[in-house]
């Protein structure tokens, strides 16, 4: 997201993705140390304000995914029937 589609706001519109393939198993990169700390930066950012909603969600929805939980130890195996039987549908 951050260095080939350019979602960022630090970073800016920028894009790093090298579309001729040649640089697929390089290890240079095509931008400076000081970017790639930035981009660094960037990413964990997202990986953590990812993994806050994602803890938020489960939190709130505690009682259903104990009761999926339960049913997997069932189980093992569960489909959208399933889910949507202890969950009801969207």
């Amino acid at each position: 997201m951050v260095t080939v589609y350019g979602f960022d706001d630090r970073i800016g519109p920028v894009s790093f993705y090298d579309s001729t393939g040649q640089r697929d198993n390089a290890f240079q990169k095509p931008y400076s140390e000081a970017t790639a700390h930035l981009v660094d930066q960037q990413v964990r950012s997202l990986v953590e304000q990812a993994h806050t909603v994602a803890k938020e969600l489960l939190t709130a929805h505690r009682d259903g995914l104990d009761r999926i939980a339960d049913l997997l130890i069932q189980r093992e195996v569960v489909f959208r029937e399933d889910i949507e039987a202890v969950l009801g549908s969207r």
